[in-house]
């Protein structure tokens, strides 16, 4: 993937850890893309709704108020295609099973910035 292939994109993190946000922002920021943050779910949809041009999600499962996968699925209604890249530490993820969950990649924590451009190839090229 070429590193500035998020040149002006919008991506949102949606995680309740902040110490995970500054490590994938910092990754991501590298690509050119501007970067936004949501703190739990509800606030991911929120934003979602109110910013339709955002590009790109990158979602935590375990989150305050609401989870990732309900926050995915309340995205869904709003944005059908949108490409959403799931960060847990769970690596038994059941996110491929659900038909809502389509254009979906998983990366798994820790993970390393080639785990990032990998999925956003995958995910952005499919």
């Amino acid at each position: 993937m070429e590193i500035n292939h998020l040149k002006d994109k919008q991506v949102l993190i949606a995680d309740d850890d902040y110490g995970c946000y500054r490590y994938l922002k910092a990754i991501l920021e590298k690509t050119g893309a501007n970067i936004h943050m949501a703190n739990n779910g509800l606030n991911a949809v929120d934003f979602i709704k109110s910013n339709p041009n955002v590009d790109i999600v990158f979602m935590d499962l375990n989150m305050p108020i609401m989870g990732g996968y309900e926050a995915i699925e309340h995205i869904r209604l709003v944005n059908k295609e949108i490409p959403i890249i799931i960060q847990s530490c769970n690596e038994n993820i059941t996110y491929k099973e659900n038909p809502i969950q389509h254009n979906i990649e998983f990366i798994q924590k820790p993970f390393k910035p080639s785990d990032v451009y990998a999925a956003l190839d995958k995910i952005l090229h499919e």
